[in-house]
């Protein structure tokens, strides 16, 4: 199980995802609220399209 620093960095880095931001503009169209999301654990889950961790607060441009 990855550290909770490791988590942080992954989330914050957002490898690939198109303007990844946090929070997201509209909560509605958040990580969260996303076809893609994974919820991992409470508001850390993966990417499936981009393959990495996010946080459900934030968004990027392909979302969907």
């Amino acid at each position: 199980m990855p550290s909770p620093l490791d988590i942080a960095w992954a989330v914050m880095k957002g490898p690939g995802a198109p303007n990844y931001r946090c929070p997201a503009d509209d909560p509605k169209k958040s990580c969260g609220t996303c076809k893609y999301w994974d919820k991992i654990e409470g508001k850390i889950g993966k990417c499936k399209l981009f393959d990495f961790q996010c946080n459900a607060s934030c968004t990027c441009d392909a979302w969907s």
